[in-house]
C-alpha cells in the first residue's frame, strides 16, 4: 500500500502469512457482507484493512471478480484453482469443481507504479525477467507520460513472481520492479 491519505495497493501475495485464527475471523466477516449484500450469485471482489491489533475493516465489496491480475494469475497459482474457469462455468449454469488442478505456489506480484516522467527508452525486460525469474506484463512504450501513483489506473503493468516461499516470490518482484523503474529513460 501507498502511504496515507492514498492507500493504493502496490501488489498483492499469497499466501498471505495471516494466522488461522485471523483467516477463520475474516472468513466469518466475508459471508456476512455477502449475505447482508444479497450476493448469491457469481465473483465477489473485497478490500479489507487489518490492523497490527488484529481489528478487520472491510473498505471495499462489489460483485465482480477483482482485478491487478487476481482472478487471471494470483488465485489460479495460488490455490492451484482455474478461478477463471469456474466464474464462466457459474455464468454458464453448468456444474464445476472447486479443487486444485494442480499444486499451489507461492506467488506475489508488484504493480508498475514507477516514479513520474515522460518514457523516451524502455528497460530491457527480457533481461531483467530472466536476472529476477519472473513474468512483466506491461503497456510501456516511449512517449508515455507516467503520473505521480495514486491507484492502479497510474501504471503500467504488473511483476509476476513464484518461488518455494513467499518472502523469495515478494522479493523477486519488488527488484523486478525496481530494476524496471530506474532502467526507463526519462526526458
Amino acid at each position: 500500500m501507498t502511504e496515507p491519505p492514498i492507500y493504493a495497493e502496490l501488489g498483492h501475495a499469497m499466501p498471505s502469512g495471516l494466522t488461522n485464527e485471523l483467516k477463520k475471523r475474516i472468513t466469518e466477516i466475508t459471508k456476512l457482507a455477502i449475505k447482508a449484500l444479497g450476493i448469491n450469485h457469481g465473483a465477489v471482489n473485497m478490500d479489507l484493512l487489518i490492523t497490527e491489533k488484529e481489528q478487520i475493516f472491510l473498505v471495499d465489496i462489489g460483485a465482480r471478480m477483482g482485478g491487478n491480475l487476481i482472478g487471471s494469475h494470483i488465485i489460479p497459482i495460488g490455490t492451484g484453482i482455474d478461478y477463471m474457469k469456474i466464474l464462466i462455468k457459474a455464468a454458464m449454469g453448468q456444474k464445476f469443481n472447486v479443487e486444485a488442478e494442480h499444486p499451489a505456489k507461492h506467488v506475489a506480484t508488484r504493480l508498475l507504479a514507477l516514479n513520474p516522467g515522460k518514457v523516451t527508452g524502455l528497460p530491457d525486460f527480457d533481461a531483467i525477467k530472466k536476472k529476477h525469474q519472473v513474468e512483466i506484463f506491461h503497456h510501456l512504450k516511449v512517449g508515455d507520460i507516467i503520473r505521480e501513483y495514486q491507484n492502479n489506473l497510474d501504471g503500467f503493468g504488473y511483476v509476476v513472481a513464484t518461488a518455494n516461499d513467499i518472502e523469495t516470490a515478494e522479493l523477486n518482484a519488488e527488484k523486478a520492479k525496481q530494476q524496471v523503474d530506474k532502467s526507463i529513460i526519462r526526458g
